[in-house]
């Protein structure tokens, strides 16, 4: 008995070493930047570098064959250019405070970066009437004809993709992200900008 619990304790004291360590390590080591005085690459620069090609069934999403998009804005047409980065996020209907807070926040929209929601249908009147006024406010909303449902996540997913190559094919880079997440958007284009390397050690 006392031996079992001897090897329980130890465990559990290695454990916490363990994690100790990786904490550490981390909180020393990882969220380190060290910027480089003349980058020998950016990932920055003209955004129309290459362009999309659509060579598929504009109607069709996986095995849906009637597709179509209820609420379909078009931000990429006043910037010929295209974007450096969109950004697409799925939501679910019901989470306009998500959204709201995003808007508000990391989302903010920038003249090289472009923020859409992905969303279904919903099955309530009232929740349908307050997707179409923030598309009618915002104009950042991405509606399916297919039912808001976790079922239905590729679907959403599939048609974030389908939606950038037939209405913003100049994007440069496309991240996909959930409404209850955080992005740290200065990090990501201090990265992009090649000027950085994490976790390195200084000269």
């Amino acid at each position: 008995m006392a031996e079992g619990l001897d090897t329980t304790v130890h465990k559990i004291l290695l454990t916490v070493l363990a994690i100790s360590f990786v904490l550490n390590y981390y909180t020393e080591y990882g969220s380190k930047i060290i910027e480089i005085e003349n980058p020998a690459f950016s990932l920055l620069g003209p955004f129309n570098t290459t362009q999309i090609v659509a060579n598929d069934n504009y109607n069709q999403l996986i095995d849906i064959d009637d597709f179509t998009f209820i609420i379909n804005p078009q931000p990429c047409e006043n910037y010929p250019a295209g974007f450096l980065l969109m950004i697409i996020v799925t939501s679910n209907p019901t989470n306009n405070e998500n959204r709201r807070v995003i808007r508000n926040t990391w989302g903010k929209n920038h003249d090289t970066t472009k923020v859409v929601f992905l969303v279904g249908l919903s099955n309530n009147i009232s929740i349908s009437n307050q997707i179409i006024n923030e598309s009618n406010s915002y104009g950042d909303i991405v509606q399916g004809n297919f039912i808001d449902a976790y079922r239905n996540m590729t679907y959403k997913h599939v048609m974030g993709l389908k939606w950038i190559v037939h209405h913003c094919p100049k994007v440069k880079y496309i991240l996909k992200a959930d409404d209850d997440i955080l992005v740290n958007s200065p990090q990501m284009l201090r990265f992009w900008d090649g000027n950085c390397l994490r976790g390195a050690l200084g000269t």
